[in-house]
């Protein structure tokens, strides 16, 4: 995000896993290791987005919009994207064929090659020197 604000709305997955539980007497007991619970809930998350404020998503891997607020010219929102480009027929291709197997490969793939990248951002004030180029 380069001018103003916004706010990044997101579904998350949160895994909770439970390691007590309550007896007939309202005693809280530690269950036995390995038999934990687990519960997940889907919730969407919420992050304001300031000048200068950068996040790294795929709209594949996770459910994600940045909502605008109501502005004129003078006060607009500017931000950056950039995404890879697939064609639809690629992408309606990966959706049939994908599996469990598959997606977990993908994502590992992304994760480790994003995790070593020499990934290079410029500083705010450098992109703003270049937006007073085209203001």
């Amino acid at each position: 995000t380069l001018r103003r604000s916004r706010v990044l709305h997101s579904r998350r997955t949160r895994r909770t896993t439970t390691t007590t539980v309550r007896d007939a007497n309202s005693t809280l007991l530690r269950r036995p290791k390995g038999q934990e619970q687990s519960t997940t809930k889907e919730e969407e998350v919420l992050e304001r987005q300031e000048p200068g404020n950068v996040y790294l998503s795929s709209s594949t891997l996770m459910r994600h919009a940045p909502r605008f607020f109501d502005t004129d010219y003078s006060t607009r929102v500017i931000a950056i994207h950039a995404r890879i480009l697939y064609t639809s027929a690629e992408v309606d291709h990966f959706r049939r064929v994908r599996t469990r197997d598959s997606w977990s490969k993908l994502t590992n793939v992304l994760a480790s090659t994003l995790a070593v990248a020499d990934l290079q951002m410029p500083s705010l004030a450098q992109v703003e020197s270049q937006l007073t180029m085209i203001s």
